[in-house]
């Protein structure tokens, strides 16, 4: 991302900048290479564009200047480029080692003892650059002079990046694994501090001060003082597989599996009381009261909580099929249900609301609570049952709704109710609805979920991609459509 706060992206083809909603192609010199291997802005607002066979291109005043083995590189073949704080560049090559590039000279740098000299990446600090190359250990440059560091002398070292948090140096090694340099001293971790035999390729500082590095094989993990936590296959829980996630009041993160053991993720990940005679648990949904008792859906198992570090299950019928929970205040608490209706808790008592009671019929989906603490109830193929003060009013075609199939339901800051539905979104504010559909420019009438993101901004997912609304007032907006040409496409938040 640029100082202009373009989103730059550099392909096999080229490059091209994403600037608001739209999609912008850069020109590359005719007859050039198009391969794109980095993007970097210098302090100069200069853009560099490192390429695979066609050297380096200089982005400045939308004029194009090209460095190359014809004006002193060394190799056209360019893998980084930065900066360090004297406004020189670093350029590394791949090969034959690297370029530094002032206002008037060009400077190489290759060594005699290695078989090749690929740089990997540059990290300017302070007063000095480090610099990592394939296969050769890593350089810090420092008033002229060269320092190599080796991790041993077994090792065939290949480090890709360096990140500086504090005053400490982490370095991702391909060939071994990740590295941290503190005070001198070189620490390597392995699987009892948390990091398995990894091939690290990158590493990023976030803006709230996480260390994330990325590997080859075995997925992203965080480094925390230094605390790894992994989010793969080998956690016992699948990223393909997993149905949702909740906080509880101490901000622990509860992953709710299709298929394996609860989850719990604070400063570790623990596996929660796995259930001997059960080989995995499905479950749906998850609330935490005020006091930070946890309560749950588990598909075919019913309605669970955890007491003395055990389940206890609560089950109604043959089939215990509950979906979502609800939580009003805390003294009641909502699930639905497959085929039973709403079953009510007071914390002291279950009681089973369905069709003999006013439901329109006993599957019941998911529910919503308003801000008014309207219970709005998705009643399968059948609209929307509103529960308040023990009374139910109900909301379909037949009142106003434009279809029965209800998908999802929220409230916005402004009070407005948004249903999705297969026929599109109906809006309810005012005792009126409103709908927005294909003939005011959704992508599709088959709308899945909505997403407020500001004020005046929404996203509507939908089976054939996404929907962006902005708002001029309460009535009037615009819609801006991305589909499967924007790459793959959401139909949920």
């Amino acid at each position: 991302i640029d100082s202009e706060n373009r989103l730059w992206i550099g392909t096999s083809n080229g490059v091209c900048y994403i600037q608001g909603d739209s999609l912008y192609t850069c020109s590359i010199p005719e007859n050039r290479n198009t391969s794109i291997r980095d993007i970097f802005q210098d302090s100069q607002n200069n853009l560099w564009i490192c390429t695979s066979t066609g050297g380096a291109y200089k982005y400045k005043n939308s004029e194009i200047e090209i460095y190359d083995k014809s004006n002193g590189l060394t190799s056209n073949w360019i893998t980084y480029i930065n900066e360090d704080r004297d406004g020189a560049i670093w350029i590394g090559t791949n090969r034959f080692g690297f370029e530094k590039l002032t206002s008037d000279s060009v400077t190489q740098y290759a060594y005699t003892d290695a078989e090749e000299f690929s740089s990997a990446c540059f990290f300017p600090d302070n007063d000095a650059v480090w610099i990592c190359e394939f296969r050769n250990g890593f350089l810090k440059y420092r008033d002229g002079k060269f320092y190599r560091f080796h991790f041993s002398p077994s090792k065939m070292e290949s480090v890709y990046k360096i990140v500086k948090s504090g005053n400490t140096i982490w370095l991702a090694d391909y060939e071994s694994g990740l590295y941290k340099l503190k005070n001198n001293k070189l620490t390597f971790y392995e699987t009892n501090s948390g990091a398995e035999q990894l091939a690290v390729y990158d590493i990023l500082l976030d803006h709230n001060s996480n260390l994330w590095a990325g590997t080859l094989f075995s997925g992203i993990f965080r480094i925390d003082n230094p605390m790894f936590e992994i989010f793969n296959l080998n956690n016992s829980v699948s990223p393909y597989m997993c149905e949702g996630f909740v906080y509880d009041n101490d901000s622990s993160l509860w992953v709710l599996p299709n298929g394996d053991n609860l989850l719990k993720i604070n400063r570790k990940i623990e596996n929660i009381h796995s259930v001997s005679e059960y080989s995995s648990g499905y479950f749906w949904d998850a609330v935490f009261t005020t006091s930070n008792q946890l309560w749950a859906t588990w598909i075919g198992m019913g309605i669970f909580t955890i007491q003395d570090n055990n389940y206890v299950f609560h089950k109604f019928n043959e089939n215990n099929y509950f979906y979502d929970l609800q939580l009003v205040g805390d003294s009641l608490m909502y699930a639905s249900s497959l085929d039973l209706g709403l079953i009510k808790y007071d914390f002291k008592d279950f009681y089973v609301l369905n069709t003999d009671c006013g439901l329109s019929t006993n599957n019941i989906e998911f529910l919503f609570l308003s801000n008014s603490n309207e219970l709005w109830i998705s009643a399968v193929n059948n609209g929307i049952n509103i529960l308040k003060d023990n009374k139910i009013a109900k909301l379909s075609t037949a009142n106003g709704l434009n279809s029965n199939s209800v998908s999802f339901i929220m409230q916005d800051t402004y009070s407005r109710i948004w249903v999705a539905t297969e026929n599109g979104i109906n809006l309810i504010f005012d005792n009126k609805i409103y709908e927005i559909t294909t003939a005011n420019g959704l992508i599709s009438d088959k709308t899945k979920s909505v997403l407020q993101y500001s004020d005046s901004i929404f996203w509507i997912a939908t089976d054939k991609g996404l929907s962006k609304i902005e708002f001029s007032d309460t009535q009037n907006f615009k819609i801006i459509n991305f589909d499967a040409n924007f790459g793959k496409y959401l139909n949920t938040f």
